[in-house]
């Protein structure tokens, strides 16, 4: 049973519903879904099995505090929440659904709500900040990539021109015109003559 901020309250307020709150990318979320199907199937004595899609229901992710997925909450008949926090196998939850809620702490989303805005930077958790550091690794893979480029292309740069720059610093050396080194030789030449 998929659940929106329309049908939510119509299917849970006043039944008792174990509801699975998710994200679709979320790994953990994928390898809970074959078991929470099955557990849909089971007889769970009239508990309704629901899911909610947060990366769709926003309004509802923030109604009930949700900080993790997933989050697996059951909803009872008079309207406390308690939060399944063990063991995410069939029998776990199978068990949990029957009757094992009642052993939980009761779940408040509004304490949740205000550890949230302790923890977090203006609505941001430091782990939607690194979830979204995950999902757009591509982008700033490449964007660090560019910048490292940039520097060794300045670097290049820099070094080839203080090479050029040395080069042109130097004293130059005393060039011989070539007429002077005519006489020179010519002057030699004679001379090696007259000895002859």
């Amino acid at each position: 049973l998929d659940l929106d901020d329309i049908s939510f309250d119509m299917e849970v307020t006043g039944h008792a519903a174990f509801v699975k709150f998710y994200a679709p990318w979320c790994g953990h979320c994928k390898k809970l879904a074959p078991t929470w199907e099955a557990l849909a199937e089971d007889d769970l004595l009239g508990v309704k099995v629901a899911r909610v899609d947060c990366t769709q229901q926003k309004k509802l992710m923030q109604r009930f505090g949700i900080r993790g997925f997933p989050s697996l909450v059951y909803f009872s008949k008079d309207g406390q929440l308690y939060k399944h926090t063990g063991s995410r196998s069939l029998e776990a939850l199978n068990a949990f659904a029957r009757g094992g809620w009642q052993e939980a702490e009761i779940y408040d989303p509004a304490a949740q709500q205000k550890k949230k805005s302790a923890v977090g930077v203006a609505g941001f958790s430091a782990v939607q900040f690194l979830v979204s550091v995950y999902n757009d690794f591509p982008k700033i893979f490449a964007f660090l990539a560019a910048v490292f480029l940039l520097l060794v292309v300045v670097l290049i740069f820099t070094c080839c021109q203080l090479c050029f720059y040395d080069v042109m610093d130097e004293e130059p050396v005393d060039e011989v015109p070539l007429a002077q080194q005519d006489q020179d030789k010519s002057a030699a030449l004679a001379e090696t003559k007259k000895d002859m």
